[in-house]
């Protein structure tokens, strides 16, 4: 790829020149390209990922119809994602992730604080925590707390009283917009 500078010959150029270059415009800078090669067939793992890029496509499509979810998704803009639709594709795209579960102050009663450490590539909208005990029962399940200092922070606060807390499972599983799932799990000891 060669980006092209104040040339006045190609000025507003694009398209094929001859079969073998290509120029075309990217990101509001002129680039000429080989002829792009079309494959003659998909293999099943490229029409996965062209199948979740059209959800994704139609998904942020549907954002930019709502003034709000546009409005939300602009301010996510950056160098690399330069409108509110590439912001709104990527996060369909990507999942968030549970980085930390910190269980240093559950002990098993009611009000014991859990602190989960979610991220994602634009806004973590919820978390859920589910404790299990040994068996794999569940003792409680409930929403986390978004930490009103630190957005990427979520705190939940035990309402019921675990007697057995030694190996009992922690699951937190945080959801962003497009309802994408990221999970993290610790056990107690």
């Amino acid at each position: 790829m060669t980006l092209i500078g104040n040339n006045p010959l190609l000025k507003g150029a694009s398209g094929m020149l001859g079969n073998t270059v290509y120029y075309r415009k990217w990101r509001g800078r002129l680039i000429m390209c080989n002829k792009p090669k079309r494959r003659k067939s998909l293999s099943n793992e490229q029409k996965k990922t062209v199948s979740r890029f059209k959800l994704a496509s139609k998904y942020a499509v549907g954002q930019m119809k709502d003034e709000d979810a546009k409005a939300a998704y602009q301010q996510g803009t950056n160098n690399r994602y330069h409108s509110a639709y590439l912001v709104a594709l990527n996060d369909y795209l990507n999942a968030p992730r549970v980085a930390e579960i910190q269980v240093h102050n559950y002990s098993g009663s009611i009000g014991d604080k859990i602190t989960i450490d979610a991220w994602d590539d634009f806004k973590v909208v919820r978390v859920n925590v589910v404790i299990t005990d040994i068996d794999g029962a569940i003792i409680e399940e409930g929403d986390a707390m978004q930490s009103k200092s630190s957005p990427h922070l979520w705190k939940y606060k035990a309402t019921v009283t675990n007697s057995k807390v030694k190996g009992s499972k922690i699951v937190a599983m945080a959801f962003d917009k497009p309802r994408n799932m990221g999970i993290g799990e610790v056990l107690c000891d």
